[in-house]
């Protein structure tokens, strides 16, 4: 369900992301592990500026998307909203560069629906626990937002406990959406 590659071929109950948490989304599409080729790529993109291969991990990722069996139920792509002082930073929102591409490929609108509360403590480098903490209330819908009743397709560029995409979730459930799946590039 989390993406995450299981050894031996076990089924979903079996994954020690999965078992005993409720994550809220349904199913998650991925380029690949974070790692490798994969990892060093979004970490020069992400941290040293060069966005170009966005538009390349988009291209991939919407293409991995549209493969999935149940991309065709997907109404609405929504991208995790970074926070203000990393959009300052950086001059960009990783998650939005992937979304659009996933979005014109799903022929589907990509919705502002997401913002973040406050200021944001970043992820990198903390343990699993206090990534569920740290997210956990992290988002809420944007005024006005009407996930009512859609189904939605939530884009990240890295998944690592799945605290960011649970929180995600939870505010656009409690917002009306009718399921909330995931699609990030590197897990």
């Amino acid at each position: 369900r989390c993406a995450e590659p299981l050894d031996g071929g076990g089924s979903p109950p079996d994954c020690v992301n999965c078992r005993g948490r409720d994550l809220g989304f349904g199913r998650v599409a991925a380029l690949g592990r974070y790692a490798g080729p994969l990892a060093a790529l979004v970490r020069r993109a992400k941290f040293h500026g060069e966005t170009g291969a966005w538009a390349w991990l988009g291209d991939r990722l919407a293409a991995a998307v549209a493969a999935a069996p149940w991309a065709r139920e997907i109404d609405a792509v929504v991208a995790v909203p970074a926070s203000l002082r990393s959009r300052l930073r950086r001059g960009f929102n990783p998650a939005a560069l992937l979304a659009r591409p996933v979005a014109e490929a799903l022929d589907r609108p990509l919705m502002p629906w997401l913002a973040r509360r406050g200021p944001a403590v970043p992820q990198v480098g903390l343990g699993r626990a206090e990534r569920l903490a740290n997210a956990a209330g992290a988002f809420r819908l944007v005024p006005g937002a009407a996930p009512s009743g859609r189904a939605v397709l939530l884009v990240d560029d890295v998944m690592t406990t799945g605290a960011t995409a649970a929180a995600c979730t939870r505010a656009l459930l409690e917002g009306g959406a009718r399921s909330v799946d995931g699609a990030v590039a590197g897990r």
